[in-house]
């Protein structure tokens, strides 16, 4: 049976051949729409005390501030905060088809009442099926935390909300998921890995040539090379890649010359862990032909320092690039993968190469425990080991030494 997406995807491409092909057939087919989802109450409809409330909620996000748990963290990134603000009208809306009416929404104080939270998560949760997705059981430690925080709540309250999140977390899936599993066995069984880390200086060549014919393609070219070629080089979330500033992020210590350095100081990373990458000397030329060359078409007579300029913007928006260089990648080597997942082909390959190093890993992808390290990537030790397991098989079946290949080298002394 085809989705709905399948048959809005068919209707696009058969108007596509309509407009480009002389003997196709000149009928233009409607896509079908979406089906109205329940949208609900709109932020301006809700009471003034709860708008309010949401307002502060969001001032204080852009602001550094302490978390419940008295961590001070940085502003977070205006996209973040627009996050927070739509799943919280998320949440309102859910209480009001779940049959709370909005009136009694007056505040933030209302809305999270431990009798209401647990309609508001069983409402997602029924509509989520057996298991509740990530989203719900994030939910719920939100709005823990929202509790925490907020006056006039007393601890048996903050104790029940807990209750409900703790009962959520059970669900939560440990290690990697499917989607990701099926990335690291493709990395594991065949040369994409190679491929990916070949694509840029391609990539640079074809920006190149067609510089000027289409500057504009080209320098778009050449900054999806550069952003791949950092990703492969410095497995940064794609919140940090996006935000690259020349001079203050992607620096040069030795001066002119000497090969670039990325940092992002603790204040400008996700879970507050530095990052340094050093860079060699033919990553430092890709990003140099690229600055020199080709980033000024991108600047539109804009002056700013963001490696990645967008549309008419200072940085490019997060979502833009990171769907660039996604369709960019299936487009040359047929590989679907996200900028996040090149952080778990790193811990792959770290891993394989050194197996049982998470501190390792944990450096290199800036997590704060060696335990979230271990926790999330043990699995990937397993299927080597039983990769190798199988090649031990395979040697006992040709009549060899299963051992031979594994045994360490004595050496004198």
């Amino acid at each position: 049976m085809v989705s709905l997406s399948q048959h809005r995807a068919l209707v696009r491409h058969w108007n596509a051949c309509g407009a480009m092909i002389p003997d196709w057939p000149q009928v233009k087919l409607k896509e079908p729409a979406y089906p109205k989802r329940f949208t609900g109450p709109a932020l301006r409809d809700f009471p003034a005390g709860l708008q309010q409330d949401i307002d502060t909620r969001c001032a204080l996000l852009a602001k550094r501030h302490r978390t419940s748990t008295g961590r001070v963290v940085r502003p977070c990134a205006p996209s973040t905060i627009a996050m927070r603000q739509r799943e919280l009208i998320a949440a309102v809306r859910a209480a009001v088809e779940a049959g709370i009416p909005l009136e009694d929404l007056s505040s933030l104080r209302e809305l999270l009442r431990p009798d209401r939270v647990e309609i508001i998560i069983e409402h997602y949760w029924r509509k989520n099926g057996d298991r509740p997705t990530l989203y719900t059981i994030d939910l719920a430690s939100r709005f823990l935390a929202l509790a925490r925080s907020e006056s006039g709540i007393n601890k048996d309250e903050i104790t029940r909300i807990d209750e409900i999140r703790i009962c959520l977390e059970e669900y939560r899936s440990s290690g990697l998921t499917e989607k990701n599993r099926r990335l690291i066995r493709e990395i594991a069984h065949t040369d994409v890995w190679r491929e990916v880390v070949q694509l840029p200086p391609r990539l640079m060549a074809r920006a190149r040539a067609n510089g000027k014919a289409m500057p504009v393609k080209a320098a778009v070219t050449a900054q999806l090379a550069v952003a791949i070629t950092i990703l492969i080089r410095a497995p940064v979330r794609v919140q940090n890649l996006a935000a690259i500033q020349i001079g203050v992020n992607l620096i040069r210590l030795g001066g002119v010359g000497a090969p670039y350095m990325l940092v992002f100081p603790d204040y400008d990373v996700k879970n507050g862990v530095p990052l340094e990458f050093e860079f060699d000397a033919r990553t430092t030329e890709i990003i140099d032909e690229y600055i020199h060359e080709h980033r000024p078409q991108l600047m539109r007579g804009l002056n700013h320092g963001y490696l990645f300029p967008g549309a008419g913007k200072e940085a490019k928006r997060t979502k833009t690039l990171s769907k660039q260089i996604s369709k960019l990648l299936w487009k040359e080597l047929g590989l679907k993968i996200t900028p996040h997942q090149f952080r778990h082909a790193a811990a792959y390959i770290m891993l394989k190469a050194d197996p049982g190093n998470y501190e390792l890993v944990r450096r290199v992808l800036g997590h704060r425990s060696s335990a979230t390290t271990r926790d999330f990537y043990i699995g990937l030790e397993a299927l080597e080991a039983n990769r190798l397991f199988g090649e031990m098989v395979t040697r006992l079946e040709r009549g060899e030494s299963p051992f031979k290949p594994y045994l360490r080298k004595k050496t004198d002394g």
